[in-house]
């Protein structure tokens, strides 16, 4: 029965301080939300439209809606650019309690949402690589070109999406190999 309840209160527990967490960011959200229209969005708005950066409409309390733009803010903050010189200005706590809400809630949204980009599979050496590299690797010239069949890519030889390799192509690399060591 000992067995049982530990899981159980770990679960609970993450779940309360997941709640916290997002409690507390909702705070922060509401806390920074006035000083996000004193300074910001009083150029950065849909009438203005200032460096066609809008403000008025962002949520504070979901930065994964447009991290882009959240992305923009924190340079511009970071860089103490914005506001502008002759503006209002915040106080460098200000600065430094949003760039941080900014960035933690940033990273939270990564975290939740990975995004490793384009995913390219392995590819293969073109010949003139693989000629190049037996050369670099083994100090032995040969002629990659004679030896191994053309790359079919359309005059792109070094595009790994076109860089396939087939039971032929393995063939030929392999008779090349053994002729080479």
């Amino acid at each position: 029965m000992r067995h049982f309840k530990t899981p159980i209160i770990t679960v609970i527990a993450g779940l309360f301080l997941i709640t916290t967490g997002q409690n507390l960011l909702a705070q922060d959200a509401n806390a920074f939300k006035d000083s996000l229209n004193r300074y910001c969005v009083t150029c950065h708005n849909e009438t203005l439209k200032t460096a066609n950066l809008l403000l008025d409409k962002v949520n504070l309390n979901d930065l994964g809606e447009n991290p882009e733009i959240w992305e923009k803010v924190i340079t511009k903050l970071s860089l103490r650019s914005m506001p502008p010189v002759g503006m209002p200005r915040p106080d460098e706590d200000f600065y430094q309690a949003f760039l941080s809400h900014l960035k933690s809630g940033l990273n939270n949204v990564s975290e939740q949402n990975p995004n490793p980009g384009r995913e390219t599979a392995a590819h293969r050496l073109n010949r003139t690589e693989y000629t190049n590299a037996v050369r670099d690797l083994m100090g032995v010239d040969f002629d990659g070109a004679a030896m191994l069949p053309p790359d079919n890519s359309g005059g792109f030889d070094n595009l790994g999406d076109l860089l396939t390799v087939s039971q032929v192509l393995l063939e030929k690399y392999m008779a090349a190999a053994r002729i080479v060591t």
